[in-house]
């Protein structure tokens, strides 16, 4: 994930040029039912207090989609190989806000075919 959201950041910069106080939300594919109140709790509180990093937070388990300011853009390339963007949330530990939210879209992650069948059946 780490190369894409690289890629991603990459393009983003070329093409748009972004302040370092802007944001670029980080939504992984394997989430597949965040839904539209929860994207737009995050953007509220985001446009609120201007936190440098925002997570979800699910009773004791953080989950997506986190915003970030597009000064941490440039941190995605010091990630040690082997691990993930999870990095940036430890390395900047202090910098981190959560919003805490009810139900289980934020922490609903597929990685396996247990859980895409465990979701059909939900």
């Amino acid at each position: 994930m780490c190369a894409s959201v690289r890629c991603a950041l990459e393009l983003i910069q070329r093409d748009f040029a972004p302040h370092d106080d802007d944001g670029w939300m980080l939504i992984p594919a394997d989430h597949p039912v965040l839904d539209r109140g929860l994207i737009d709790g995050l953007i509220a509180l985001w446009e609120r207090d201007r936190p440098s990093i925002l997570v979800p937070r699910v009773g004791d388990r953080r989950g997506h989609p986190t915003l970030f300011r597009w000064s941490f853009a440039r941190e995605v390339d010091r990630i040690p190989v082997g691990c993930g963007l999870n990095w940036l949330l430890a390395e900047h530990a202090a910098d981190v806000s959560e919003l805490l939210v009810t139900g289980t879209a934020a922490i609903t992650d597929l990685d396996t075919p247990e859980d895409y069948a465990r979701l059909r059946s939900e």
